[in-house]
């Protein structure tokens, strides 16, 4: 069996921590979209226009049973 050594000496720790930094900044970047679309549509229309990218002052849910959701039908239109 081949197992690789930790690394531990304080210049293979940089390194690797460096190597992270980029995937966590992508990784970030990748996830902000879904986090602003979950907590837009929990907001009433004046929490959105005083701050888009604050979390709700109240949770709503009148934005997701309000009407109903188009995209059903997008998909039963691209399946035909």
């Amino acid at each position: 069996m081949n197992s690789r050594k930790l690394a531990t000496s304080p210049s293979k720790i940089l390194i690797t921590l460096l190597k992270l930094i980029p995937l966590v900044g992508f990784s970030l970047a990748a996830a902000f979209p879904v986090y602003y679309m979950v907590v837009t549509s929990f907001k009433t229309r004046l929490d959105w226009l005083a701050n888009q990218f604050a979390l709700p002052t109240h949770i709503s849910f009148d934005n997701l049973f309000r009407r109903p959701i188009p995209a059903i039908c997008w998909y039963g239109r691209a399946t035909v």
